[in-house]
């Protein structure tokens, strides 16, 4: 689906991506991890076409995302910012409904049918009963899940998701990343950028681990999310905990 190919990513003079080869199929769920300041933002927009690489090209279905007309290429993937730029003063309903201007009919605005998905992203993240309320009217947590909701309503076919649980609590993080999970189940792909190992274990089955110098190792999440390569990674000392089976990584402090 979303393949890059020989991909250099920099920005600011720094290289945070070198030599990139890597294909993101149908059904897969990738994590990418890393500190603060790796790139990975960076990364995720080239991977969006948002930002121009140094090297090396990003296509979808074979198609280079530079000769995809915008609109087109938005029926098939949907990006998830870390910040958007200005405010929106509309409801929370009107800013979930932004998520199917690409599929909109030109010059009839909004459908019943894009209403009814729009409504249907709100159930999703718990957010009916504030769909008439001013989106700047809401919590950091509230906004975020009403970020993940325009997004879902979007529907397309591979999401690039950046860092959607900032600011959710634990019982919406676990919400997010089970609407995350029915996509990948219906056929859809993912790549989410994560702090948290945990969740890379337990919902993706490829990762992506961006190091600060600007290599990459990416592959199958039990091959590369050891102690060893996320000590390197994180450059701090880890400790493994676990009960029932299942382990997990927390700082050495």
């Amino acid at each position: 689906m979303l393949q890059a190919q020989n991909l250099t990513v920099a920005i600011g003079g720094k290289v945070v991506c070198r030599d990139l080869s890597v294909t993101i199929r149908r059904g897969e769920c990738w994590g990418v991890l890393g500190q603060n300041g790796a790139g990975k933002t960076t990364l995720l927009r080239a991977l969006a076409g948002l930002h121009l690489p140094q090297a090396g090209e990003v296509s979808w279905d074979g198609r280079p995302l530079q000769a995809t007309v915008r609109r087109e290429l938005a029926r098939h993937l949907g990006v998830l910012p870390q910040n958007e730029g200005g405010e929106f003063w509309g409801s929370v309903l009107e800013y979930v409904l932004l998520g199917r201007f690409p599929h909109r009919a030109p010059w009839f605005g909004y459908s019943a049918g894009d209403e009814r998905i729009a409504r249907q992203a709100l159930t999703q993240m718990e957010l009916v009963e504030l769909a008439h309320r001013s989106l700047n009217t809401l919590s950091g947590g509230e906004r975020q899940r009403a970020a993940i909701a325009q997004v879902l309503a979007q529907q397309a076919q591979c999401y690039l998701l950046d860092e959607p649980l900032q600011h959710l609590d634990l019982r919406h993080q676990g919400q997010a990343m089970r609407e995350f999970g029915k996509i990948r189940e219906e056929g859809g792909a993912l790549l989410v950028v994560l702090h948290d190992i945990l969740w890379a274990q337990r919902c993706c089955d490829r990762v992506l681990l961006q190091f600060a110098d600007g290599r990459v190792l990416h592959g199958a999440a039990n091959e590369l999310l050891t102690r060893e390569h996320l000590e390197e990674l994180f450059q701090c000392p880890l400790r493994e905990m676990g009960s029932a089976g299942e382990g997990c990584f927390v700082p050495g402090v």
